[in-house]
């Protein structure tokens, strides 16, 4: 089941809303998918703007999506 969570959740790499791309990579990472990574790379080079839930903070901020994937793929090392 766990698989098929990160595969529905790796699907959203490619959504069309920014913030959408973001969360998916940052959750792939914490789930510790390691066999995505290949499919959160590309996002290295995604300079769009972003809002990310940051929940120390509670609160969205703004951000890149190439920050937060780099953040998601730290968590797969």
């Amino acid at each position: 089941q766990a698989a098929d969570r990160a595969e529905a959740i790796a699907d959203l790499l490619d959504d069309v809303d920014a913030s959408t791309r973001a969360h998916a990579a940052l959750a792939l990472g914490e789930l510790g998918a390691k066999s995505f990574a290949p499919r959160i790379e590309p996002l290295l080079k995604d300079e769009s703007e972003c809002q990310v839930y940051r929940p120390a903070g509670r609160q969205m901020v703004g951000t890149r999506v190439d920050k937060v994937a780099r953040k998601g793929l730290d968590h797969l090392k």
